[in-house]
């Protein structure tokens, strides 16, 4: 399932980031990338690492969630550690305690900019919570969505702007492991 975001702010302007702000993440975004990528010795065993997951629905499917909430809202809580000293696994005892609070999904920002070890915070706090996941991001290859897959996360955005006519193919991945989508445009 697909749930679509349009984030604007004031006469349209987008709120988020501007533009050079947005270059500059993006930047560091494929710089990272393209280390996580250069331990593969070719294109085959990418291929190989990408198709190795089977297909299968996420246990917590996010918009299953949203529709079966009691309320007209469904109520997200975002999260990221509090200090660099905080560890997932605080992180994880946080997000328990949000969860017996009746909130309908947890976001974790994994972005390299803002967490440290934001993969290690994505796999705690899936571990330990009984509503849907959301691995807040930057999406920019495949590899990205198998780690979200295998973390334990339920769902992820994808932004329309920054990924233009590779989108319908991480759309389609993402669909094919079982994760929603949470499309921005």
């Amino acid at each position: 399932m697909t749930l679509l975001l349009h984030k604007s702010g004031v006469g349209g302007v987008r709120a988020e980031l501007d533009r050079s702000g947005l270059q500059a993440v993006l930047q560091t975004k494929q710089r990272v990338l393209q280390s996580q990528l250069s331990f593969f010795q070719s294109q085959e065993q990418l291929q190989s690492r990408l198709t190795s997951l089977p297909p299968s629905p996420s246990p917590h499917l996010l918009l299953t969630a949203i529709r079966n909430s009691p309320r007209k809202i469904a109520v997200i809580v975002e999260v990221a550690r509090l200090t660099p000293a905080e560890s997932p696994e605080d992180l994880a005892a946080r997000c328990r305690k949000y969860g017996r609070l009746g909130i309908d999904a947890i976001s974790v920002c994994t972005d390299e900019e803002t967490s440290p070890d934001g993969l290690a915070d994505l796999k705690a706090v899936c571990s330990v919570s009984r509503v849907p996941v959301i691995r807040r991001d930057w999406f920019l290859h495949p590899l990205q969505i198998a780690e979200t897959r295998e973390a334990g996360a339920a769902a992820l955005p994808l932004v329309c702007t920054v990924l233009g006519n590779g989108l319908p193919a991480l759309y389609s991945y993402a669909h094919y492991l079982g994760l929603d989508s949470i499309v921005e445009f």
